[in-house]
């Protein structure tokens, strides 16, 4: 059976003597297969010329590995990456999404359309829906 990049852990852990436990009822686990440079991460670069305050206009971004449960017990994930960027540059869009089954099958999502709220006085994520394009041109919320 394939494995899927989220799922459960089990085994151990110990720092400075005092040893943790880590069992599959009670832990679930991802691996982050992703490299590079988020913007807006870590110390400004400095071979680059700065525009206005940093990459300027906005950046909106999301990473979610999601573990999940049928009703009839067996597993699948969710791993949604996206990002929009408005800058002097202009806007960049990236999406690196996909529903993966435990059996091996990847249905990829090439497109997130976010109805997003937020709170109008300090812009804490209220809630909100994505709308998923597949591969296959279906949509799913």
């Amino acid at each position: 059976m394939a494995r899927l990049r989220a799922g459960v852990a089990s085994g151990w852990i110990e720092i400075d003597g005092q040893r943790t436990e880590i069992t599959p009822d009670k832990w679930v686990s991802t691996r982050d297969h992703s490299w590079g440079v988020r913007y807006g991460v870590g110390q400004p670069p400095v071979d680059v010329e700065p525009v206005g305050d940093g990459i300027g206009g906005t950046y909106e971004f999301f990473w979610s590995p999601i573990y999940l449960e049928r009703p009839d017990g067996s597993h699948y994930a969710l791993f949604l990456n996206y990002s929009l960027v408005d800058s002097a540059y202009g806007r960049t869009k990236t999406v690196m999404s996909a529903v993966e089954h435990s059996y091996g099958r990847v249905e990829r999502i090439v497109d997130i359309e976010p109805e997003l709220n937020y709170d109008p006085i300090n812009r804490n994520f209220k809630g909100g829906t994505l709308v998923c394009t597949m591969a296959d041109g279906s949509k799913r919320r």
